[in-house]
């Protein structure tokens, strides 16, 4: 199987650099994702990852007034 993701496009963000441009811990991260109000990662071995996109589609709809249950759902 061949991964196509095409990182030059769309870079991923590690838990580092969400933390370093969210006010948001790893933990606060963690149980978000766990309970649907955060994007899933992608995860590479055993590491999380989030692609750039996304995470701007995913606070572009929370900007707009959805919550964060409706602009996860959104981005399916």
């Amino acid at each position: 199987m061949t991964n196509n993701y095409d990182v030059e496009r769309d870079p991923l963000l590690s838990m580092k650099d969400l933390c370093a441009r969210l006010p948001i811990s790893h933990a606060q991260i963690r149980r978000m994702v766990a309970t649907g109000t955060f994007p899933a990662p992608i995860h590479l071995g055993t590491r999380p990852f989030w692609s750039q996109s996304r995470l701007q589609r995913y606070l572009g709809g929370i900007f707009s007034g959805l919550s964060a249950e409706q602009a996860v759902a959104k981005l399916d």
